[in-house]
Formats: structure tokens, sequence, C-alpha cells
């Protein structure tokens, strides 16, 4: 929250490896051009940041970034962010249960 200055507006579990993060309103493609494309390339930076703080606290995964066109509920351009787990994560919380 503190480097975004906000909250994802929602989460949604996939599969048991697999989570999408909505951003609806990303503050991060607020000065980003729509029809250039640019905001993708934005928002797979900040994919990226989120795989790598991810990796760093030992959650092995994928990042996939998507950019679904604007349905007009969001000032800037939504995106989602798919997150799957490895194996290994799987594993490790199937023992913590």
């Amino acid at each position: 929250e503190d480097s975004f200055q906000q909250e994802a507006d929602n989460i949604e579990k996939l599969s048991a490896d697999s989570y999408v993060l909505y951003d609806y309103n990303p503050i991060y493609l607020k000065y980003v051009p729509e029809p250039d494309g640019a905001g993708k390339t934005y928002a797979r930076y900040v994919g990226g940041i989120i795989h790598g703080i991810l990796e760093y606290s030992d959650f092995p995964c994928t990042v996939e970034t998507q950019t679904p066109p604007n349905d007009g509920k969001s000032t800037y351009p939504k995106t989602a962010f798919v997150i799957t787990f490895s194996e290994k994560v799987l594993k490790r919380e199937a023992t913590l249960k």
C-alpha cells in the first residue's frame, strides 16, 4: 500500500496455486497515454516488482500482467496480475495445515 498509495481493489482465487490481484485505477498509469500501448509496459514493470517481492520472500511464482480494455468504470486502464505459485509453495503450505 505504501509504494502505490492504495490497496488492490480485489483479489480472486483462481485455483489452488493461482490468484488474481485487480487494480481498477492504477496510479502508475495516471500519466501514461493509452493509445501508444506504453501502459502495458508500465503494468508489466509493476508485475515484475510483485514477482520480485514474492520471490525474495521465498514464494516462488510467475506473475502474468493483463490490461483488459477499459470498461468505463475506471479512470485509467485497469490491470490484473495473475500470480501462480510454484509446487514448492503449495507443499510448504500443506505442511502448515
